[in-house]
């Protein structure tokens, strides 16, 4: 694609910002968008292009913002509205742009819609969600959160159908009327100055309206998990990815598109099990966006890092663009998923994951603290926040392992009073205060990743091409535009790797001591280079 025709989000830097934990202005102990404000010159400096904003709506926080209560307000708890347009204008002024979380395949149950809906059959809102009446829920189907993913409610003695936990029903997207008020809130918001959105499990939208049986997986896991975990044991046909979805992503394109400059971002669910379908999502009339996690849930090898990368870019061609996602806010630290056989290896690790993902073709995105190295926190069972993590107690640790306060400073910085979550165990050598003032600190890496990411067009825009790997260890790739080829090389093992190079390169980027002596390429462990 040439240069100049390719979008603003094909080359983006995403940083999520999971607003509870970034920083609280207040003293609550509560991150908000006052604050947030505050730290953007920080991200701008980081060299970020866009922020995404977890959850901002008023919410009774079952899910901590996943379950929204008013789609056209802005919680007081984060500032209200004022701050809103403060942390807008204060982030249009560095050049960054906003993109919100889409929570739209269900609401909270103390949402206006629901609380009309569950008030008789009669009622106009009544269709809004997913009913049965019956003495028993009508399917097999299980609730992500565990259980079935039919509760009754005591009102009608009717049952409602929820995908999470039982306070967020999910909506009745084959209603014309869901999706028309849906779609008028997201035109309201790309008004209001946002960028767009990352629209949370959007592949859950459509349901089979029969409600047959999802089928029982036949694998092991599928079996075993089942025993105790529904969800885990089903093929989610009926209630995931149905082909009635296209005509609301078309509807949410055309309104994207007819705003301009605009970007919708999907995250799909299960795609654990079904890494292909996300790529079918994407292009004209459809999302401009999708997340792929085969390379967050690839074990730290040379081999299956180059097949998710591979698969991936495969499916993404031409005018479509791969997203690059290695941490969020619902797994576990990347520090702590990849973790080496020392803390200082482990470090080098992460430099080496910065330098892949800024490399590769499409847009990164980056969980706020990964760039700190921050690792997973252990949480007493005291401290945990998340509820649905609680039920499955002590199988299942919940998610706020990765969920605890930014480090801004050595004693924290983040908040006057007391953090809603511990802060970091790590944070006196983990802090952004200290990493942006240490050479060779991952902080300062990413940093000088990005910048060299803005200069150079092949790293923008350039074609990919996976090399055949050079050794067991290392990956390889280039980038290619009509005028320039820059060539990347990752050893991702422990030993050091020599083999000969091809000579008169330009060392553009090293991490972890990797060197072109002219004659040879040498790779120290954990180390990379991009030469051109």
């Amino acid at each position: 694609m040439d240069v100049a025709s390719a979008p603003w989000w094909a080359s983006a830097v995403f940083y999520q910002i999971y607003i509870r934990s970034f920083q609280d202005s207040t003293g609550d102990g509560v991150g908000d968008l006052w604050g947030a404000a505050e730290r953007l010159a920080v991200l701008a400096e980081l060299g970020v292009d866009a922020v995404w904003l977890s959850p901002i709506h008023p919410s009774p926080n079952c899910d901590f913002g996943y379950d929204v209560a008013d789609y056209d307000a802005v919680s007081q708890a984060f500032g209200g509205d004022a701050a809103l347009d403060h942390f807008l204008a204060a982030a249009h002024s560095l050049g960054l742009r906003v993109i919100l979380d889409g929570v739209f395949n269900h609401t909270s149950d103390q949402h206006p819609w629901f609380v009309q809906s569950r008030q008789d059959r009669s009622n106009p809102r009544r269709d809004w969600y997913h009913w049965h009446t019956g003495v028993r829920p009508p399917n097999n189907w299980g609730s992500v959160f565990g259980g079935s993913a039919w509760t009754q409610d005591p009102t009608t003695g009717d049952w409602y159908l929820h995908s999470f936990a039982a306070q967020q029903p999910d909506l009745n997207w084959a209603n014309p009327a869901v999706k028309q008020a849906i779609v008028a809130c997201m035109g309201r918001w790309l008004d209001r100055g946002v960028a767009g959105f990352r629209l949370d499990v959007f592949n859950c939208y459509a349901k089979d309206l029969s409600r047959q049986d999802n089928p029982l997986r036949t694998d092991l896991v599928g079996r075993i998990g089942g025993l105790f975990y529904p969800f885990i044991g089903q093929v989610h046909a009926q209630d995931r990815d149905r082909p009635e979805l296209y005509d609301v992503l078309a509807d949410m394109r055309a309104l994207a598109d007819a705003k301009g400059d605009r970007v919708l971002i999907g995250e799909t669910l299960d795609e654990r099990f079904h890494y292909d379908r996300a790529a079918g999502y994407t292009g004209p009339g459809r999302l401009h966006l999708a997340f792929n996690f085969r390379l967050l849930h690839s074990p730290w090898t040379a081999e299956r890092f180059h097949s998710a990368i591979d698969a991936w870019s495969r499916d993404q061609r031409g005018a479509r663009w791969p997203t690059w996602v290695v941490g969020n806010h619902d797994f576990p630290r990347v520090a702590t998923r990849w973790a080496a056989w020392t803390e200082d290896h482990t470090d080098d690790r992460m430099a080496l994951v910065m330098l892949m993902q800024l490399t590769l073709r499409g847009p990164a995105f980056i969980y706020q603290g990964d760039e700190l190295g921050l690792r997973e926190a252990s949480l007493r069972r005291s401290e945990i926040q998340d509820p649905p993590g609680r039920r499955f107690w002590p199988l299942y640790r919940g998610r706020d392992g990765c969920r605890t306060p930014m480090p801004w400073t050595t004693e924290g910085g983040f908040s006057s009073g007391t953090p809603w979550l511990p802060m970091p165990e790590d944070m006196d050598d983990r802090n952004v205060e200290d990493q942006r003032e240490t050479a060779g600190s991952l902080w300062r890496t990413l940093r000088e990743l990005t910048a060299l990411r803005r200069r150079e067009d092949a790293l923008k825009h350039g074609v990919l091409t996976l090399l055949p790997r050079p050794d067991r260890d290392v990956l390889a790739w280039t980038r290619t535009t009509a005028t320039d080829t820059l060539r990347v090389f990752a050893n991702m093992g422990a030993n050091t790797v020599v083999f000969a190079s091809a000579g008169g390169q330009q060392t553009c980027f090293t991490v972890n001591g990797a060197v072109d002596t002219g004659t040879g390429l040498v790779l120290p462990p954990l180390s990379g280079i991009v030469l051109r």
